[in-house]
This record gives structure tokens, sequence and C-alpha cells, in this order.
């Protein structure tokens, strides 16, 4: 075998062929190790991408929503209530103008609704808390209001509609309520 004659030209057509062989096979393993590399760096950055979630502060807005909450508090009241599944109808009922916050408090382990009112003519508070019967047993109320040693009285208000299923428990400061009723001027 090593007696055959090697034409002129095969010994470099084989080896320029091998060689390009070669290089397309290093190119190939270069195009997908760079695609490999390429993929992680993508999935990492997905994985660890954390877009900036703050909401851009607005006066003008604060200002429009405090300017709608004294525009109609009774509305504001209301809408609140309503996400409780509350009609909000005591049978005193107090100057939502006095209103001063809204939300819901935690007695006795249940979230209840709650209406904080605020005087600053006489620094009077009270507070409704709307107590509902499918988390209290309503029967079990005291009949007869009262007061505690620092000053605070208290009052339960029945609601307007008889077949409400909710009292309104009004623990306020001061003589009597008389402060948070609504002020109509005689006309």
């Amino acid at each position: 075998m090593r007696s055959v004659p090697v034409p002129p030209h095969l010994k470099t057509r084989i080896l320029d062929q091998l060689a390009t062989q070669r290089g397309a096979s290093h190119r190939r393993r270069f195009f997908f190790a760079v695609a490999a590399a390429a993929c992680v760096v993508i999935a990492v950055g997905i994985l660890t991408w954390k877009p900036d979630s703050r909401v851009r502060f607005d006066i003008n807005e604060v200002s429009r929503q405090a300017d709608q909450n004294f525009e109609n508090p009774q509305g504001e009241v209301d809408r609140f209530l309503a996400t409780q599944g509350i009609k909000y109808q005591p049978e005193i009922p107090l100057n939502p103008r006095l209103l001063a916050f809204h939300g819901t408090t935690t007695l006795q382990g249940k979230q209840v609704p709650m209406l904080y009112y605020r005087s600053f003519e006489r620094n009077l508070y009270a507070q409704v808390f709307i107590i509902r019967e499918a988390d209290f047993d309503l029967s079990a109320l005291p009949q007869n209001e009262g007061g505690s040693g620092l000053g605070h009285q208290i009052k339960i208000v029945r609601d307007a509609d008889p077949k409400a299923k909710h009292i309104y428990v009004i623990l306020f400061n001061g003589d009597s309520l008389d402060p948070f009723k609504p002020q109509f001027a005689p006309v």
C-alpha cells in the first residue's frame, strides 16, 4: 500500500477537505456554546428581573381624593360599608362631616367595620363599631349602656331597619352624642 503512488494534488485536497470539515465542526460547536450561554443569560435575567412597581406619587391625586371625601363624606361611608355588606342607617345619625377615618378593626378576634368621628372644637371623639349578627351573639348585648372610669361612654344603637342583621356600638368621650349629631341651620 505504501508503494502506491499518490496523485500530486490528492494529499493537499484531502488535507484541505479535512481542515474545512474540522472548521465547520468547530464553528457549529462554537455556535451552540454561544446559543446556550445566551439562553442561560436570558433565563437568569427573566428570573431575577424585578420591574419597578412603585407608583409615582401624585400630590394632585391626594388633593382630589381628599376633596371628593370632603364633598360627600356620607357617600364615602356608604361606599365603604357597602363593601362590607352593610347599609348604614343608625337610629341616631352622626354628622358625616366629622368623619375622620373609617376602616376595620379587630374586636374579640373578629374584623369589625369601624367609623371614627372627631370634633376638634371640643376635643371629642366617637368610634362606631358595626357589630354583625354573623360574628357575634347580639342577644347577649346588655340592655343598659355604661361608661368607664376613664370618661368613655358606650351607647348601643339599633339600625333603623328592624330586619338589619347588625347593631352599632358607639364608644365616645364627653357627656352625650349631641356634638356628633348633624346640626341643621334654621330655615
